[in-house]
């Protein structure tokens, strides 16, 4: 609570509305990340530019957010440091370790050449992060909700033009599922952000605000129109987990709207447990040769070695970020593929941060996880959980661009910052 009345406090003192420009900003990059593209450098030229952008914008916001924690010490004439700075500290000290450690360890402080998104990249993302966690508030969540939004609205329109040319050019393109990606560069990184904007839409349709009726019902058909241009266009990109996640978020949507609040943790709980079972079936029970289960495989090979010193720290620390083609080439695995993502995001994390980073994230989501307990709805956060659930049922088995992953993390961060008042501690 305190952190909440200091925010505040410091968003009513004039002339620095600090929080307001550091929430400005965050909703500023979400907007604008995925049109940074360089058309001259492909493929790399859709991701990179990203990468570089997202560096400045997290950059201004953790400066924004020292000067933030500079002014609060000057008026209370000493440094308060909550316990959630120490969190993040000990997390960046980990995943520093990583990659200091790592025997690749110039990819895994730089990221790879298609990448760039190595240790330094994740500590400017998740220091930023933190900083949005410190200021957020729920009037200020709607900046980055309707960037995600407003953002989204723009891409479908460059996927729809993408879609009428090769109608033009060559019509049998369309079916290779490749092409219609906005300006993301793959199909799977659009579907992402567009299965965010189609939730995020949805709260903003059953949204009771206090107005007329005619504003009401507006707010609601223009809702429900953008929500099925959403659809339609995620059917043109045809990532079919990109869908599927749709649809489990469409259900669990339609499912928060009709039952009590406690009922509707209770079917998190079992969608979560349904997932792992049908996870490890289709691992155990498919015959045919998929890339995604053969990585997996792959991973499970290679943290299974037998102990020494050296698997100590595979197993506790990783290899560093971007390092998995490197690693599967030394170990013999994998060969011919070009491969550099687990394609699922607890592997990703053990892979790359080892088990110590995925035992502090598995322990916020079970913090998130809690609050589902409340016995009233409050619809602003019970939403943000509802995208961060369908954020990592899609990462499962989809792997993410730097845009995919800072809007996690910035929605992470709102997660946290916006939690149910008896699930402040």
């Amino acid at each position: 609570m305190h952190k909440r009345i200091l925010a505040s406090n410091v968003f009513k003192s004039k002339p620095y509305h600090l929080p307001l420009i550091i929430t400005i900003v965050a909703a500023f990059g979400v907007a604008v990340s995925p049109f940074i593209v360089d058309y001259a450098t492909l493929p790399k030229g859709y991701e990179l530019p990203k990468v570089f952008f997202y560096q400045i914008i997290c950059s201004i916001i953790i400066l924004l957010g020292t000067v933030l924690l500079l002014l609060n010490a000057y008026k209370e004439q000493r440094i308060h440091l909550a316990k959630s700075f120490y969190v993040v500290l000990v997390l960046s000290v980990l995943l520093s370790l990583s990659a200091l450690l790592s025997p690749y360890q110039e990819i895994a402080i730089w990221g790879n050449t298609f990448r760039y998104q190595g240790l330094l990249t994740y500590l400017l993302m998740i220091w930023a992060s933190y900083v949005v966690f410190k200021v957020l508030n729920k009037n200020l969540w709607h900046l980055i909700s309707v960037a995600i939004i407003l953002s989204s609205i723009l891409q479908c329109v460059a996927a729809i033009n993408q879609f009428n040319n090769l109608m033009k050019i060559d019509p049998e393109l369309i079916f290779e599922g490749l092409w219609i990606n906005g300006t993301f560069g793959q199909a799977n990184w659009f579907a992402g952000r567009i299965l965010l904007a189609i939730i995020l839409t949805a709260f903003y349709f059953g949204l009771k605000i206090k107005t007329t009726r005619n504003k009401r019902i507006l707010l609601k058909m223009i809702s429900a129109i953008l929500i099925i241009f959403f659809l339609t266009v995620l059917g043109l990109s045809q990532s079919i987990w990109g869908i599927i996640s749709t649809v489990v978020a469409i259900l669990l949507i339609v499912l928060y709207e009709i039952l009590p609040k406690k009922f509707f943790a209770k079917v998190i709980y079992i969608s979560i447990a349904a997932g792992i079972i049908a996870f490890i079936l289709y691992f155990k029970l498919n015959t045919e040769y998929n890339l995604r289960l053969d990585i997996v495989n792959s991973i499970l090979i290679i943290i299974s070695q037998p102990f020494t010193l050296q698997q100590f720290q595979i197993i506790t620390l990783g290899f560093g970020f971007d390092t998995l083609g490197n690693v599967f080439r030394d170990y013999g695995l994998i060969q011919g593929s070009l491969v550099d993502r687990a394609h699922n995001v607890i592997f990703d994390i053990i892979i790359q941060n080892g088990f110590a980073v995925l035992i502090i994230f598995l322990a916020l989501v079970y913090k998130l996880l809690r609050a589902l307990h409340s016995n009233t709805k409050d619809r602003v956060w019970d939403f943000i959980f509802i995208v961060i659930f369908a954020w990592i049922f899609r990462s499962i088995i989809h792997e993410n661009g730097i845009v995919n992953l800072m809007d996690f993390l910035f929605l992470f961060a709102a997660g946290f910052a916006l939690l149910p008042k008896e699930e402040i501690t």
